[in-house]
């Protein structure tokens, strides 16, 4: 485990953290690395299982290598500054239960392959560009958390600004 939680460290993420093979969690929130995520982070890295870079200031896009962690079981990028498509390759994580994707620059429409997330709980994906239509089956009736708006989803699933006492909620903001 490494956890580099609020250390004001600053620059791209160093190459050298490839070399830790071993590694089950990376916590690097809520510093200023910035940059691309370095190409095979998630290939050599296969053993993460928790993978928090919140409140950092990475730009480009999440690779499609992330397929690569099967038993990866939480992952939050909340405020940084990716653009792009989630990468479909998210729906390999068959594990993950915790996906937080908000406040950033994402587009286009949700991959379908989401809706293999089975034992997802948490989904928090507000505050970013995503338009098209909100796939029903990503938003399994177990789920406890699922936060969408403001998107530009075109449609969303049934019950859309319920809120119940388990905290579930659905919040899209669509065209009047």
């Amino acid at each position: 485990m490494t956890v580099l939680k609020n250390n004001y460290m600053k620059g791209p993420l160093p190459r050298e953290v490839l070399k830790l093979k071993q590694l089950t969690e990376l916590s690097i929130a809520n510093n200023d690395f910035d940059g691309l995520l370095p190409d095979g982070l998630f290939t050599s890295l296969t053993k993460l299982r928790v993978i928090n870079i919140n409140q950092n200031g990475f730009t480009g896009d999440i690779s499609g290598e992330i397929g690569a962690l099967g038993g990866l079981l939480r992952f939050s990028a909340r405020a940084n500054e990716f653009k792009g498509r989630i990468p479909k390759e998210f729906g390999s994580c068959k594990q993950l239960q915790f996906l937080v994707l908000a406040h950033n620059e994402f587009s286009g429409p949700l991959p379908v392959e989401l809706q293999n997330l089975t034992r997802l709980e948490y989904l928090v994906i507000n505050y970013n560009q995503f338009d098209g239509l909100f796939p029903i089956a990503t938003a399994p009736t177990q789920m406890g958390v699922c936060l969408v708006q403001p998107n530009e989803f075109s449609a969303c699933p049934p019950n859309s600004s319920v809120e119940t006492p388990s905290t579930f909620a659905y919040r899209c903001n669509l065209p009047e």
